[in-house]
């Protein structure tokens, strides 16, 4: 059930954005750089207690 959602909504946004001009792969990876840009905090704690972890 919550693929078939998930093929609709992405459907429409593909839809939404080739009219717009815009390529599904070119939002999405700008979507992962946003998330990844709102997340470094974390990202970057994560890594720093990795390291201290495996001195």
């Amino acid at each position: 059930m919550a693929n078939k959602k998930g093929n609709k909504q992405k459907a429409l946004v593909e839809a939404l954005l080739n009219k717009k001009g815009i390529s599904y792969d070119d939002w999405l990876e700008e979507k992962h750089m946003e998330y990844i840009t709102q997340n470094a905090g974390t990202l970057l704690s994560a890594l720093n207690f990795n390291k201290k972890e495996n001195g």
